[in-house]
């Protein structure tokens, strides 16, 4: 798909909001809970009781994902989708040897990492925007959100916090440090994410 069309809802794979209900009590214990009385039954119920390959509405998961970021706070958000991020591609049992291996043979960088957001994005999201990946510098990487749905933009912005901080665990999932900043721009449909280590 070669843009977004603004009648069509935008999606997310279900596992993503499943993995990170299933590891929220690691980053902080209690969290679970807390965010189970705060984020709508109906939208639990539709994340928990779809086929982890599905792909749902951004608006049902986006009410659990910003449950989270009321309970945590915007900075701590994307902490905890970083956080997210990386237990669940480099420290999970399942997928921890794979990477770990891949990291050791291959030498992957964060660079490595970030040029294949782009490829790689719409196993995960549908019709949510066009990514593109630029690495202006060794120790830095833009990955630029154009023709974001305007669903997205306009009703729950802070849904991106979630983006931010899995791109932050990229980072840390290659042995280097990151840290992020993130500029919208609503009048362009436009948002950049900005990593660095």
């Amino acid at each position: 798909m070669d843009g977004v069309d603004p009648t069509e809802p935008p999606l997310v794979r279900a596992r993503a909001t499943q993995d990170m209900l299933a590891v929220i009590d690691e980053f902080e214990p209690g969290l679970e809970a807390k965010l189970r009385a705060k984020a709508p039954p109906e939208a639990l119920a539709r994340v928990e009781e779809a086929a982890s390959t599905a792909y749902l509405p951004t608006r049902v998961t986006s009410q659990v994902v910003l449950a989270a970021v009321d309970l945590v706070g915007k900075e701590r958000a994307v902490k905890l989708w970083r956080f997210f991020f990386v237990r669940r591609y480099g420290r999970s049992p399942i997928l921890r040897a794979i990477v770990s291996g891949a990291l050791r043979l291959f030498g992957i960088s964060p660079a490595s990492l970030y040029r294949q957001v782009q490829r790689n994005w719409h196993t995960t999201y549908r019709n949510m925007c066009v990514p593109s990946v630029y690495l202006p510098d060794a120790n830095r990487a833009v990955v630029h959100l154009r023709d974001v749905h305007p669903e997205i933009l306009e009703e729950y912005p802070d849904y991106l916090l979630a983006l931010q901080g899995g791109l932050e665990g990229m980072t840390e999932m290659a042995g280097a440090d990151g840290a992020s900043t993130m500029t919208i721009d609503r009048d362009a449909r436009e948002v950049q994410i900005e990593i660095t280590w």
